[in-house]
């Protein structure tokens, strides 16, 4: 029997519960964690010993995408997984799952998607993928579910929360969110945040039902077989469109016009299950798997050495990352002179067109009088004419 080491992917400093979700999902499979890894920093992660460490690695890749792919110690299981191009420094968007990133990645097999629009994208660049839906859903209750006498409503907008008192004044409303404070989750023991999650799953279990546009309370919601309806915005469709057989959502408008009766009658639907099962299958081989694996320790580089050669990338990012910033802070500086010297134009042209407008007035006032003038003359003259005739006559 191999002795294997096993690793969990936790994002430090997350500000979404739902992150601490997914690396709950995840860790019902481990044996026991030996090692948390930090999702945006997985380069960097070196083991005590020269060992591999095996992984479960589901969820969202990558805010910081410089520090993809991961380190050669890792022993992963590529399920479950959600690519983004959206990233907090070089915002080059998918462009880092070329080159390198794909070579390495595809020696570990078919890769899971948690969703088709992944899927689609990793097929655009060659990858050998196939859709295995999201962890979440292989979430076990939490002892016995006992339905209590309240509802859920998570990070929804206030008509919302409105309407769901209106409609159940016999309930009680439950208002609650996924939003955290990065520095909280930062100070906090990897023990506290699982259990925190707990605490939530175990409410979420128990509710008579949630409404929620948050996709990682649904899922789970659907996990702990409690009927939830998920609010569907434009804004998310692309992360929530491939989960709309799994669930009962609704957009806004369609969840404001529902009746008490009908949301009464909210049941989830089966189509989960399939998923639910397969899941949690490849994800219990591949731990089984990992206990007799016989993996090369050979390949893998010396620990010091790649202590040293860590050392050294955080260096150079860290100088990468402050030019960045110093770019960054050029870019704004010169957005903003750009902004104050538009601001000054914009002020410029008002001025020059109140100017043409006074000038246009007084051109017209002059064009009046001008006008008043010549008419007097002539008048005058008319006068002086008609006089002078008549004077004329006389004589």
């Amino acid at each position: 029997m191999i002795n294997m080491k096993y690793g969990l992917i936790l994002y430090k400093e997350t500000d979404n519960l739902g992150d601490d979700i997914q690396s709950y999902a995840a860790m019902q499979f481990l044996p026991q964690v030996d090692y948390v890894i930090d999702r945006e920093a997985m380069d960097e992660f070196v083991p005590n010993e020269k060992e591999y460490v095996t992984t479960i690695m589901n969820g969202w890749y990558l805010h910081k995408k410089h520090h993809f792919p991961f380190s050669p110690y890792i022993h992963p299981l590529l399920v479950s997984m959600h690519f983004t191009e959206n990233d907090l420094i070089t915002k080059r968007g998918y462009e880092f799952l070329d080159g390198y990133t794909k070579e390495f990645l595809t020696k570990y097999g078919k890769i899971g998607c948690r969703d088709l629009v992944t899927e689609q994208v990793l097929k655009e660049k060659g990858y050998d993928t196939y859709f295995s839906g999201c962890m979440t859903l292989t979430i076990d209750q939490i002892g016995k579910k006992k339905v209590e006498n309240y509802i859920c409503v998570i990070d929804m907008k206030q008509e919302i929360v409105e309407k769901v008192h209106t409609l159940f004044p016999d309930y009680e409303i439950k208002e609650m969110s996924h939003w955290l404070k990065p520095e909280e989750s930062k100070n906090m023991s990897f023990d506290d945040r699982m259990k925190r999650v707990k605490e939530y799953l175990k409410i979420y279990q128990n509710a008579k039902m949630i409404i929620t546009d948050r996709l990682h309370c649904a899922l789970p919601a659907l996990a702990l077989e409690t009927p939830v309806a998920l609010i569907y915005y434009d804004y998310n469709a692309d992360r929530l469109s491939t989960f709309k057989d799994y669930v009962t959502y609704f957009s806004e408008g369609e969840f404001m016009e529902l009746s008490r009766e009908k949301l009464l009658k909210l049941k989830n639907p089966n189509y989960y299950k399939k998923i639910r099962t397969n899941l949690k299958e490849t994800a219990k081989k591949f731990i089984e798997e990992s206990k007799t694996i016989k993996l090369n320790t050979d390949e893998l580089p010396n620990v010091s050495l790649y202590h040293e050669f860590v050392k050294r990338e955080q260096h150079t990012t860290n100088l990468f990352v402050e030019q960045i910033h110093h770019l960054k802070n050029e870019i704004q500086t010169l957005k903003e002179q750009a902004q104050e010297r538009e601001k000054e134009l914009y002020d410029t042209i008002v001025s020059m067109d109140k100017e043409i407008a006074r000038l246009y007035v007084y051109e017209q006032e002059m064009n009046e009088l001008n006008y008043q003038r010549t008419f007097r003359w002539y008048k005058k003259y008319y006068e002086w004419r008609k006089k002078k005739r008549k004077n004329k006559k006389h004589e």
